[in-house]
């Protein structure tokens, strides 16, 4: 086959044969052995060994830590996805696994040279007039070269996948979904965080970032994203020659926000810098549902006239519509210290079990919202990110999208660079200007047509339900005559859970009350005397109104 046929040929799933995966399982555990895990391999059925006394006196977080770094990349990976679930994990460990760092050579330059000739079907010399000896850049999964494109003269960064490495990240991906799947089996009290899950999730993120032909249509899609943005911009992508294999992008010469004298020296206005920077990433969530999900100094550059630009690619994350609606009633909530909004979204998201105190849990995330964003306060987003996450591991609630998570840790990278910017910074009151002037719901401004498209299905849904209620109602009575209607109580704790039930019946209780008031008014207009017709339109106006306010109600706690 040729080079041009293979650079255009998707990538096809690795398949690990049963003893290379067998060979690592064994390196593994006797790795993790050595780092005094033994106890935890028992738990899950892969030791017979119940203690590790003597083997080393650090703490189970740290032995981990130190596992997963000398375990490579997929479990340093792992581990700092882990350090970024404060909502699923105690705090010792989210310590522990935030230092795992990388410390990967460059893989040799002869070989990652052969992956470009390979991926562009001719040598380097015939595409590109300049190349440096050795990579400028070096990770776990890919090393860049600056380059010149021949012709042109244009300036490309070459972002090169390591050779070899998938395979190996496919045969540990396999073995931690093994791994999950007997901690489910035999820790029942670690089933709540839907550890199988949490695996396939990770897995899907890295092998997405193994393929760099997916990191360039993410590019482009940000790319899109931004184009209204001032002053914030993604590199060019050279889409013709990307490959699963091969990243080739516009090189920015730009200033790190980190180098403060330098952005002072091109006189730079660093909180007109912070703000554009702010915005741009609350609006890549909101508007587009793909976001910069590592927005750290490293990731940006920053041009002598104060254009942003967002740098690995790779790290874009995606939001679906129903799940970026429900993130957005958060955000809201969050700026404008709606406590009560805030546990309404968590509800509506099926986060919040019944053996949830409800009231505690509003009134523990009111004193935080109190904390970090109040206007009497120097407001911190970051710091309210992880209060919130702490709230959400003590009451145990269930398991939240990651993509949740990773927003909101994403608002706070970026509050946390903007603040380096600009000290007098503060997300929280972007956030809130955006959600007073109700911009976070920008379909009506950019596109009305399309936001009124769906508020008319929504329309039409609840026109449906309106008209399903009569035979439901027939159906539900029949049962009652019949003795076939069978109700099932839960008596747990049913003195703190009963308030939300009351509420609901109440509501129920004045919804049928108004249904038979306007029915009434409208049969009064029908009676051709004066008198029982002006009772009829009074009638009429306390019950419109009264749906009103009722349906003022339902909008208001998250409802349709």
């Amino acid at each position: 086959m040729s080079p041009e046929s293979q650079r255009d040929k998707p990538e096809t799933r690795v398949h690990t044969g049963l003893p290379a995966k067998a060979r690592r399982m064994v390196e593994l555990t006797t790795l993790a052995a050595s780092h005094g895990l033994g106890h935890l391999l028992a738990v899950v059925g892969l030791s017979r060994r119940k203690s590790d006394d003597g083997v080393t006196p650090l703490s189970t977080p740290e032995r981990l830590r130190n596992f997963f770094t000398d375990a490579g990349t997929t479990f340093i990976k792992f581990g700092q996805r882990l350090s970024t679930r404060a909502d699923l994990l105690p705090a010792d460990y989210v310590e522990a696994f935030s230092t795992l760092q990388e410390h990967v050579p460059p893989a040799p330059t002869a070989e990652l040279l052969e992956v470009v000739e390979t991926e562009i079907g001719a040598p380097i010399d015939e595409m590109f007039s300049e190349i440096s000896e050795e990579p400028v850049a070096s990770a776990s999964i890919g090393c860049v070269f600056r380059a010149r494109l021949r012709g042109t003269g244009k300036q490309v960064a070459l972002k090169v996948r390591r050779p070899g490495i998938r395979s190996q990240v496919a045969i540990d991906l396999a073995i931690l979904q093994d791994v999950a799947r007997r901690v489910e089996r035999y820790v029942p009290s670690l089933r709540r965080y839907y550890p199988v899950q949490m695996v396939r999730e990770f897995s899907d993120s890295l092998l997405a970032e193994l393929d760099f032909a997916l990191e360039a249509r993410k590019t482009l899609r940000l790319s899109d994203a931004v184009e209204s943005h001032p002053r914030v911009h993604v590199p060019e992508v050279m889409m013709e020659l990307c490959t699963h294999k091969l990243l080739v992008t516009e090189w920015i010469e730009g200033i790190e926000p980190s180098d403060y004298e330098e952005l002072e020296r091109q006189g730079v206005e660093r909180s007109a810098l912070a703000h554009n920077l702010a915005m741009s990433v609350l609006r890549q969530a909101v508007e587009d549902g793909s976001f910069h999900a590592d927005p750290h100094p490293g990731n940006l550059r920053i041009t002598g006239d104060g254009e942003v630009y967002f740098l690995d690619i790779g790290n874009v994350c995606y939001i679906g519509k129903q799940s970026r609606d429900q993130l957005s009633r958060l955000l809201i909530a969050m700026f404008l210290e709606r406590a009560d909004q805030v546990v309404t979204v968590l509800i509506n998201a099926g986060v919040v079990g019944p053996q949830v105190n409800i009231h505690l849990l509003q009134h523990d995330i009111d004193r935080s919202l109190a904390e970090h964003v109040s206007h009497r306060a120097k407001p911190n987003f970051g710091e309210l990110i992880h209060d919130f996450f702490l709230t959400v591991h003590t009451y145990e609630l269930g398991y939240l999208p990651p993509e949740w998570v990773t927003l909101l840790l994403s608002l706070g990278m970026a509050e946390s660079t903007c603040r380096k910017l600009d000290p007098e910074f503060s997300l929280a009151d972007i956030g809130r200007e955006l959600a007073q002037r109700d911009l976070l719901d920008v379909q009506l401004l950019r596109h009305p047509a399309k936001w009124l498209r769906e508020r008319i299905l929504q329309a039409q849904g609840l026109s449906d339900l309106v008209r399903s209620v009569p035979n439901r109602l027939e159906r539900i009575l029949t049962q009652v005559e019949s003795g076939g209607l069978r109700l099932r109580l839960q008596h747990d704790e049913t003195e703190r859970n009963i308030t939300p039930f009351q509420y609901m019946v109440n509501r129920l209780a004045l919804a049928i009350l108004l249904g038979a008031g306007v029915l009434s008014g409208a049969l009064m207009l029908l009676s051709q005397q004066p008198s029982v017709e002006r009772l009829g339109v009074i009638l009429l106006i306390l019950s419109g109104v009264g749906v009103a306010v009722l349906l003022l109600a339902i909008f208001r706690s998250g409802g349709p």
